[in-house]
């Protein structure tokens, strides 16, 4: 699983939770399927986006380089660090696969939070699932976030999530 967290309004210290912020915390169990015509994104070395080809070979690819997909799906590399450019720039690198299984779906997704922390916002897709963080009590140190996910194959996954927050 990949854990991306996106942020709305200022951060002090990269890692740490401002409050007078929000934080979008995303759990990616199965990536997307490619896209044509989609801009695909790389913010910096840890976050970046990913996709699984129209006909899965094992392998799920990762934006080195962010641009514009073709019209056309590009022939995927078949060994893991492969590279392959999509239209005019962007480049895909070959990953090996370790996230759920692209046959199955998640049923149900529930976030519970430690230390009077506020949620809001839960939301899943067949292959994501995503909560914002919305207020951390003063005096909250440190919290942890839990997901509990169903998926369609039967199985459930329980992830905790960590999070120190930073002085204030």
């Amino acid at each position: 699983m990949l854990y991306p967290a996106t942020s709305k309004g200022p951060f002090k210290v990269s890692g740490y939770y401002d409050p007078q912020s929000k934080r979008i915390m995303g759990i990616i169990y199965k990536p997307p399927t490619w896209t044509p015509n989609t801009v695909y994104y790389q913010q910096d070395a840890d976050n970046y986006d990913i996709v699984i080809p129209t006909v899965f070979k094992g392998f799920y690819f990762k934006v080195d380089n962010p641009g514009l997909s073709g019209a056309v799906e590009p022939i995927w590399p078949t060994v893991v660090g492969g590279t392959v450019t999509d239209n005019a720039g962007l480049i895909w690198e070959a990953v090996a696969y370790n996230l759920m299984p692209p046959s199955v779906s998640i049923l149900t997704s529930t976030f519970t939070v430690s230390d009077g922390v506020s949620l809001s916002g839960a939301a899943s897709t067949a292959g994501t699932t995503q909560v914002t963080i919305v207020n951390v009590p003063a005096g909250v140190t440190n919290f942890t976030l839990l997901n509990h996910t169903v998926k369609s194959n039967g199985e459930e996954d329980d992830v905790s999530l960590f999070f120190r927050v930073a002085d204030r």
